[in-house]
């Protein structure tokens, strides 16, 4: 039953080599049903921790890493592919280093701070991108 979502990120990885004729996509990014039928899948290796929260890697399947991120659709699988500099979809440039605003304190003696930072996303080429959408049948 749930080796046809393994099937699934097999196919969208045959068409972006079938697109591109350079790569299959190395990286997953699935919602919480996503993340859920690939802890079940045959041949998944798990890398999480214990008390994971967040969007954090859960594993591997086939060479993919599959990356759980619970604010996306949950139905939602994105591929692509993660290289070294420009060799992937994307590229990532950080504007300002990380800083932290200055500390509040209140009234019953919390404190707190934020930290901020600014970065730039590019899309590189579409072709490195394949989604796959979980139905419910």
């Amino acid at each position: 039953m749930y080796q046809g979502f393994g099937d699934a990120l097999q196919q969208a990885a045959q068409l972006v080599f079938e697109k591109t004729r350079k790569i299959r996509p190395n990286v997953a990014v699935v919602g919480v049903n996503g993340g859920f039928l690939a802890r079940q899948l045959d041949g998944f290796t798990s890398t999480e921790g214990a008390n994971d929260v967040g969007t954090h890697v859960i594993g591997n399947f086939r060479g993919i890493t599959i990356i759980e991120n619970p604010l996306q659709d949950a139905d939602l699988v994105v591929m692509t592919f993660k290289g070294n500099d420009f060799q992937g979809a994307y590229a990532v440039g950080e504007y300002m280093p990380v800083v932290q605003t200055q500390l509040l304190q209140y009234e019953d003696f919390r404190n707190s701070s934020s930290l901020a930072t600014m970065i730039a996303k590019k899309t590189l080429t579409n072709a490195f991108f394949a989604t796959v959408t979980i139905t419910h049948n």
